[in-house]
């Protein structure tokens, strides 16, 4: 497939920075872009082909979901979505119901971004208990669901001991509404994930 890339990319792409990558959001961290249309008709393609690669929600991860959902349909009236209370009309034309019992799916379907749920597990240390990920850097929902921070950045050799408390301290800090992007080093093809992880 062809890439499906931005033209132009936000000037906090544009910085590089050093692990663990993370910066507060300033302004909304969800938009629509010039690369919307063609990256919304591959993210509903592999949901609907390869739901399972592509989509995954721990029993543990369903509140925040939910909640996930409710936020982001609060948003998305200023972007150009017409909302009601059953269905989302998205920028490009598509029309999607909302579902409660799938409400990573229904993220899936209207919004361009990439969306994991990482909750504070048994040992005191964030889990990733859900995502809709079509567009991973160099990685799999399959290798990285249900591992905690540590597990997650396991094959990262940068990602040390010190790291791993900054990042944890700024993940115990985070709640009540903060928002906050991880920035990846990684090339991303922009086709959807990376087929080879895949057989493909």
């Amino acid at each position: 497939m062809k890439p499906v890339l931005q033209k132009i990319f936000p000037p906090d792409m544009e910085i590089e920075r050093v692990l663990p990558g993370i910066a507060p959001v300033k302004g909304d961290i969800l938009h629509v872009d010039d690369a919307y249309a063609g990256q919304m008709r591959e993210r509903r393609r592999l949901l609907a082909a390869r739901r399972d690669d592509v989509l995954q929600l721990l029993p543990e991860g369903r509140a925040a979901a939910l909640e996930l959902l409710q936020m982001v349909l609060t948003r998305l009236p200023a972007m150009g979505y017409t909302v009601t209370s059953d269905t989302v009309a998205c920028p490009d034309g598509h029309v999607e119901p909302i579902d409660h019992t799938d409400p990573l799916a229904t993220l899936g379907h209207i919004c361009q971004a990439d969306f994991c749920i990482l909750d504070k597990g048994p040992q005191n240390e964030h889990v990733m208990t859900g995502a809709v990920l079509c567009f991973p850097a160099s990685w799999t929902l399959a290798e990285k669901i249900g591992r905690s921070l540590i597990g997650i950045h396991e094959p990262v050799d940068e990602y040390d001991d010190n790291i791993a408390r900054r990042v944890q301290r700024l993940f115990d800090g985070g709640a009540g509404g903060a928002t906050g992007v991880a920035f990846q080093s990684d090339v991303v093809c922009g086709c959807g994930f990376v087929p080879a992880a895949f057989g493909i």
